[in-house]
């Protein structure tokens, strides 16, 4: 009798759940262990403009798959509901629609300048 080695999966986030799929297919027994028994949002991207997806897996139902426009768009209030405070709110809105509108990509980039070497004593 041989017995199929035994993986124990901890933590049942997206990196949890990733780990678990990986391996269905191998010769292996897994089990994984969360707090809860479900994960909301397994899948949640914005592939483009007017473009998203989002996979919901509901105990009984199984996987609930949406795309399109209108996840798109439940995504964007979904981020701008959760920023704190009004004017946050209002000056992201404006940031994503002057970017949206005019194809600009604003990238954030914040170092340190660069300092110069070090003098070395031989």
């Amino acid at each position: 009798m041989t017995t199929r080695p035994r993986v124990l999966v901890i933590g049942c986030g997206f990196g949890g759940i990733e780990t678990v799929r990986a391996r269905s297919k191998a010769e292996v027994e897994i089990t994984l262990i969360d707090r809860t028994n479900h994960h909301l949002f397994q899948y949640l991207a914005t592939v483009g403009r007017k473009a998203a997806i989002v996979e919901l897996v509901l105990p009984g139902l199984g996987a609930l798959c949406f795309s399109g426009l209108g996840v798109w768009l439940f995504l964007l209030f979904a981020h701008i509901y959760f920023l704190i405070g009004f004017r946050n709110r209002i000056i992201v809105m404006v940031e994503w629609a002057w970017a949206y509108f005019t194809y600009e990509r604003s990238a954030r980039v914040v170092a340190e300048p660069a300092r110069p070497p070090a003098p070395r004593h031989s």
